[in-house]
């Protein structure tokens, strides 16, 4: 009779302080980090500098992208009609960037001429 906790092999396998419950709680997730480093980046650039419905509009599409992609990191099958509404929110969210975009675009050569004009 072999003793107790050995292996009838000739290698052990490697031991770990922590259980693997143990081990996965103490780190964060990759997503958490990459939260929080986006969330500061986020604040810094653009939430002095955005009207509020722009701060909303991309919020949703934070939130939205985390949900697709966690949706891909678990695995998870989703019905046809949820990745629709997903995609929905993502293409309104691009558009309103567009459109405020060329919203800005205009702005800016009309200040530009307006100044051109004031030097003449």
């Amino acid at each position: 009779m072999e003793p107790q906790g050995s292996f009838p092999h000739s290698q052990e396998p490697a031991t770990c302080p922590y259980s693997t419950l143990e081990y996965l709680y103490k780190i964060p997730p990759p997503p958490f980090w990459g939260g929080i480093i986006f969330t500061r980046i986020y604040f810094m650039l653009f939430m002095q500098v955005t009207s509020p419905l722009t701060h909303n509009i991309s919020g949703t599409a934070k939130a939205c992208v985390q949900t697709v992609l966690a949706t891909y990191w678990f695995n998870e099958t989703k019905s046809l009609l949820w990745w629709l509404s997903n995609w929905v929110v993502l293409g309104g969210s691009a558009a309103y960037a567009r459109v405020r975009q060329k919203e800005m675009e205009h702005q800016q050569k009309s200040e530009k001429l307006q100044k051109d004009q004031q030097q003449v």
